[in-house]
């Protein structure tokens, strides 16, 4: 729940407007100057956040910024121009905004207007002119008569209920000036050509006011039924239009109908917002039972319903809840009372008989191709082998030590087997390839290394080391004691020699391992 309301609460913080103080502007300075002018053809940065609209150039400049380096301008009579920008993400149909923004008017502009729009378009909003863009109706506007003032900026803000799709907006005065429009703000005329030179910065597009689903998914409703159903007061606009025709904001349907549609348009100029819902006809509840369950011996189980949409609950046993505890095999059966009617089920408790202890009739073994170990099969038990398998009966791939854990309801037991292999003296003793007898206690002698879990299939052992003159330096029959050289013991590489009796599956064997090792000082 935190993370929907912490993601829910991030959405709608979310400033939709890229670049939206204009601080971020790669071509800044290279037209000897410290801002950047761009029209149609051209824009400020990579990826474009702030671009032309028309033939006009409007800008990013530094001289009168409201927050941070940097703001926006455009002239808006005298010559038109217009402040496009790319939305980091389309709107939502239906879902409402709010649009703030900083402007006014440049502190060397001799006059003032009113009537600033703001457009939302769908693609990119380019037009070759120079004239305004008569054309197009913006959604939002500073109102008649609030010019803009000099050489400081006013806080506008703004709601809009988005038709969806919209990626771009566009800011500018969008019509001719007429008489009133304009309003002088400057010390005194200068009789030169009029210009208006607005200033903006700090625009943000917020949502506020995500919207729901019109309709559920689905609803259900009793065979023979119906329901009333609508959309909520207050919801995206007021043109409505069911898949009945009914234009009302609620409807009657019935357990018949398979699909419901509404249709909403948030403005005439909008396309229609619609949702549609399945209708499911509703049986009478059934299956609320398990048709059997296995209890131990001298052990009580619960037996639950699902109390959801039913009432009056009573069992064959005298007891009047949704929940009853058994511990004797036999039938229960529970009837009661639902939306579509009356309802009745049943269970039938069955008595798990207790586990075999030894499951695996084979034992100790030597390994084989094909070799198979069965655990005794029933269909109530869980089998689970320490090589992962999960069925009674698995293929022995290789030697080792197999244990199964057989479990039901009521208890578990484990078996073992071991699967012998034939074992070898390279299997057994593991020798070095170097050793250093320099004293250092690390490497200074020469023996096998044996893991313990062979030792006791060792019968007899013998350990012999020659020099490369097939000379012999050192013999042992304890495999516990190493051949320690002496001090003028060469360094060179040395020939041993292990002879052993070995208890291998299925008998015992006569086995050797021979090999070289180097001497270093």
């Amino acid at each position: 729940m935190f993370f929907l309301v912490f993601f829910m609460a991030f959405a709608c913080a979310q400033n939709l407007i890229s670049n939206p103080g204009f601080e971020k502007c790669d071509k800044c300075g290279q037209f000897g100057n410290s801002g950047v002018e761009f029209n149609f053809t051209g824009n400020s940065n990579k990826p474009v956040d702030w671009f032309g609209v028309t033939f006009g150039t409007s800008d990013i400049r530094q001289e009168t910024p409201h927050s941070g380096r940097r703001h926006g301008g455009f002239y808006n009579f005298g010559k038109f121009e217009y402040l496009g920008n790319v939305l980091d993400a389309p709107l939502q149909a239906g879902a409402e905004y709010e649009l703030s923004c900083y402007l006014g008017v440049s502190g060397d502009s001799e006059f003032s207007t009113d009537e600033i729009g703001f457009y939302f378009q769908q693609g990119i909003p380019l037009y070759q002119q120079s004239e305004p863009l008569k054309q197009l109706t913006p959604q939002l506007v500073t109102a008649d008569q609030d010019f803009l003032p000099l050489g400081k900026y006013k806080q506008y803000k703004f709601r809009y209920i988005a038709c969806g799709g919209e990626d771009h907006l566009v800011i500018g005065r969008f019509k001719d000036l007429s008489k009133g429009d304009t309003l002088f703000v400057g010390k005194k005329r200068s009789g030169s050509a009029i210009y208006c030179y607005a200033i903006v910065d700090d625009v943000v597009i917020s949502l506020i006011n995500p919207i729901a689903n019109l309709l559920p998914d689905k609803v259900e409703i009793c065979s023979g039924g119906k329901q009333k159903i609508g959309i909520a007061a207050g919801a995206v606009g007021r043109q409505v239009l069911w898949s009945n025709g009914s234009t009302a904001d609620s409807i009657e349907i019935a357990s018949t109908d398979s699909l419901v549609w509404v249709e909403t348009k948030v403005r005439k100029d909008c396309p229609p917002i619609r949702d549609s819902m399945q209708v499911v006809q509703k049986e009478k509840l059934s299956n609320l039972l398990e048709d059997e369950i296995s209890i131990c011996k001298g052990r009580s189980q619960s037996i639950a319903v699902n109390p959801s949409g039913l009432n009056n609950p009573k069992w064959n046993n005298g007891n009047n809840t949704f929940s009853i505890e058994v511990s004797v095999p036999g039938w229960y059966v529970i009837n009661a009372e639902s939306e579509c009617g009356p309802v009745t089920d049943s269970i039938l408790v069955r008595e798990i008989a207790p586990l075999n202890q030894n499951q695996v009739d084979t034992k100790d073994t030597c390994f084989i191709a094909g070799l198979k170990l069965e655990a005794i099969e029933n269909i109530e038990n869980n089998y689970f082998w320490n090589n992962g398998a999960r069925t009674n009966v698995i293929k022995v791939d290789s030697p080792g030590v197999y244990i199964v854990t057989v479990s039901n309801v009521c208890e578990s037991v484990v078996d073992t087997v071991l699967v012998l292999d034939k074992l070898t003296a390279n299997e057994i003793f593991q020798m070095p390839n170097t050793f250093t007898p320099n004293g250092d206690q690390l490497n200074d002698h020469l023996k096998p290394v044996i893991d313990p879990k062979f030792e006791s299939k060792i019968n007899s052992f013998k350990f012999l080391v020659y020099n490369r003159w097939g000379h012999k330096m050192y013999e042992s029959n304890n495999y516990r004691e190493a051949w320690i050289p002496k001090n003028d013991d060469l360094m060179e590489s040395y020939i041993y020699l292990i002879q052993a009796s070995i208890r291998s599956c299925p008998g015992v064997i006569n086995d050797k391992k021979v090999g070289t090792v180097s001497l270093i000082r």
